[in-house]
């Protein structure tokens, strides 16, 4: 961004940064976030109505409960006055008739409820939902060298001090002989030993440069929106009319084919073409990582 700005000052390159990640977050809200779905589960609690979700809970995709091989999927009760008046004579039992999201968007976390109220502990809750996303903040990782297996997930540091909080970031070797694939980080296990999500595909070397970097959690295609969307904001700041409508038009066109591209999971035209098939609305409104630090 510094070359797209002409701007190094540490001040300008924090507010850049700052957009760039407030980008991020409207980019995944505006595509209803399914690169970042996840699955949690948990199990019921006799007696306990109100289950928390996991602290990056945004919207809800979907919600089961399965008693022995059998699943139920309630009806979600999106009216708040709706729930009260049904909550308002009390019921327990197993098998579900609806659930209820209490959000609270990071203030104590949100609460999904089970009506009637759950009578027997150790049935297992399924929530599919979209998760928020961290900020990218911290600088990438080149110190020391690793060796890989062509068909190993395992990397080998030599002169390293790898962190668990690396997991999640994104690998790549930088050595002319690799194979220019980002890799994401699935595990951790010593200072000199980390994980792949999946299996290295470049030559076989026991000494190779690399960098572990933070990524936007978008497609490929997606990953200059963010700044597009920090430079604008920027140029807003600076009052710099060729550069706001340059930028903010690149964004939001660049949004707009966004939204095409990748409306559903799949490339299905079919699929696409019905929504009845494709329904990817919540009850809420390969990876390129590019380093912003």
């Amino acid at each position: 961004m510094s070359n797209l700005s002409q701007d190094t000052s540490a001040d300008s390159q924090t507010f850049l940064k700052l957009m760039a990640n407030a980008g991020f977050k409207e980019v995944l809200a505006e595509l209803g976030r399914p690169v970042t779905e996840k699955t949690k589960t948990t199990t019921t609690v006799a007696a306990q109505q109100g289950y928390q979700m996991p602290v990056d809970f945004n919207w809800i995709k979907s919600f089961k409960v399965t008693i022995g091989t059998i699943h139920y999927t309630p009806d979600e009760e999106e009216s708040q006055e709706q729930w009260n008046y049904l909550t308002s004579q009390p019921r327990s039992g197993d098998i579900p008739e609806a659930f209820f999201v209490r959000p609270r968007f990071g203030v104590g976390g949100t609460e999904v409820q089970i009506y009637p109220t759950p009578s027997t502990s150790g049935n297992t809750i399924t929530v599919v939902y979209e998760a928020t996303d961290k900020d990218l903040s911290v600088a990438k990782y080149t110190t020391g060298t690793v060796a890989l297996t062509n068909g190993s997930a395992t990397v080998t540091g030599s002169g390293t001090t790898f962190t668990r909080a690396m997991v999640g970031r994104y690998f790549q070797v930088t050595d002319a002989d690799g194979d220019g694939l980002w890799y994401k980080v699935s595990g951790y296990t010593s200072a000199t030993v980390i994980t792949l999500e999946n299996f290295y595909q470049g030559t076989t070397d026991s000494s190779n440069t690399y960098q572990i970097a933070e990524a936007f959690g978008l497609p490929e295609d997606l990953h200059m929106l963010p700044i597009y969307f920090s430079l604008w904001h920027y140029s807003l700041f600076k009052k710099d009319a060729d550069n706001v409508a340059q930028y903010g038009g690149m964004y939001k066109v660049g949004l707009l084919e966004a939204k095409r591209r990748h409306g559903t999971k799949s490339r299905s035209n079919i699929i696409k073409g019905n929504r009845r098939l494709s329904n990817r609305s919540g009850s809420y409104p390969g990876h390129f990582p590019v380093s912003i630090v």
